[in-house]
């Protein structure tokens, strides 16, 4: 498995997204209507993909905000490669990206009823934050945490 770095126009990074996208659809159906304006790929900084040979088989991504903070976005992994430390993976390389840039926090919003993804963020020490930006007014789930610097 190989971790390589995309930006969101990638064939292969679409693809995963609209797969993610239906997986949200299935769960949650239109109530993943008011989440989609805050899905777009150009506000993406950064794209992580994960290829099994030359498939991509999960994803991830990084926006960058003014206030030193990054947010995570678009975490995914195919069905079937779950439970074999992609995300985890994938969320390493994009805080190290983040610290990179200097930015101090990372953000992320998820459903509630997600507890899979909820499990997995509190396992890599993710907390529950106030909701910021564009989730401030809506009915979901932030979490954050702190990032070390580059020189740290």
């Amino acid at each position: 498995m190989t971790l390589v770095w995309r930006n969101a126009d990638d064939a292969d990074f679409v693809t995963l997204t609209r797969e993610l996208d239906a997986c949200f659809r299935a769960r949650i159906g239109s109530g993943q209507d008011a989440f989609d304006p805050h899905n777009r790929a150009d506000a993406l900084n950064d794209v992580a993909l994960i290829l099994d040979g030359q498939r991509a088989v999960a994803c991830a991504a990084l926006t960058l905000h003014p206030d030193c903070t990054a947010e995570l976005k678009r975490v995914y992994v195919q069905p079937e490669y779950r439970r074999n430390g992609l995300a985890r993976r994938l969320i390493a390389a994009l805080e190290n990206r983040a610290s990179a840039y200097g930015c101090t926090r990372l953000l992320l919003e998820t459903n509630p009823a997600f507890e899979d993804a909820k499990a997995l963020y509190q396992r890599l020490g993710f907390t529950p934050v106030d909701n910021f930006g564009p989730y401030c007014s809506m009915n979901t789930l932030c979490l954050g945490k702190a990032l070390l610097s580059c020189d740290e």
